[in-house]
């Protein structure tokens, strides 16, 4: 309002994370500048309640930065699956049908470990979750007896989550937007959605119903 009042034409934003249910509905701008060509997003702000013109597709703002400002290309792909954690601050509050599902996701993934003990399983989660919490223990205990390393903040400063997409061979998450981030580098990426309700993080936007896994026997049969 300041800024329009003082003469600006146009506030513009650039996408970081998928258009949840969450937080979307306080969304007022004028440009969207998205990673894909589609027009999913922008209809989900509008029908939510939020305020926003257009969207124009420019790929990855953070992506180019963090990863391919660097130019680092790690030949070794050591990491047989990474899964990428999401920030917990706004959605997994929403409802207790989330909370459910985000657990049960990890309890496939502990499946698939305990089948394949041989498997590098990185469990990468993003710097803002909460250690030492009650969503800490209960991932660890779910966790328990699996092969599965999960990592909260990076032992170096300079290694970010794009660092270990890169050295892996297929990558799942319940909801990061790594998701298509990584897609556009030609990796295997899948969204993981154990329920059949609609998720707030996949709700309205149909561009993406293809690479999300629905079923236990889909991830096994995908890994």
């Amino acid at each position: 309002y300041l800024f329009k009042k003082n003469g600006g034409k146009l506030s513009c934003c650039t996408q970081i994370h998928l258009v949840e249910s969450t937080i979307s509905l306080y969304s007022d701008f004028d440009i969207f500048f998205s990673y894909g060509n589609e027009q999913d997003s922008l209809k989900k702000f509008n029908k939510l309640g939020g305020r926003v013109i257009k969207s124009v597709p420019v790929g990855s703002h953070k992506m180019e930065y963090l990863w391919h400002d660097k130019n680092k290309i790690y030949t070794s792909k050591d990491i047989d699956i990474l899964v990428i954690g999401i920030n917990p601050i706004s959605w997994f509050h929403i409802s207790k049908d989330m909370q459910e599902n985000l657990f049960k996701f990890l309890h496939w993934i502990k499946m698939i470990s305990i089948k394949n003990p041989k498997y590098n399983i990185v469990y990468k989660h993003h710097p803002n979750f909460p250690k030492d919490t009650k969503l800490d223990k209960e991932e660890n205990l779910i966790l328990k007896d699996s092969s599965i390393k999960k990592i909260i903040k990076s032992p170096k400063i300079e290694v970010d989550t794009y660092d270990y997409m890169d050295r892996s061979k297929m990558i799942l998450s319940y909801g990061s937007s790594m998701i298509l981030e990584g897609i556009s580098n030609k990796k295997d990426c899948f969204f993981v959605s154990p329920h059949n309700n609609t998720s707030i993080h996949f709700s309205e936007l149909n561009y993406i119903n293809k690479i999300i896994i629905k079923s236990y026997d889909d991830l096994e049969k995908k890994i």
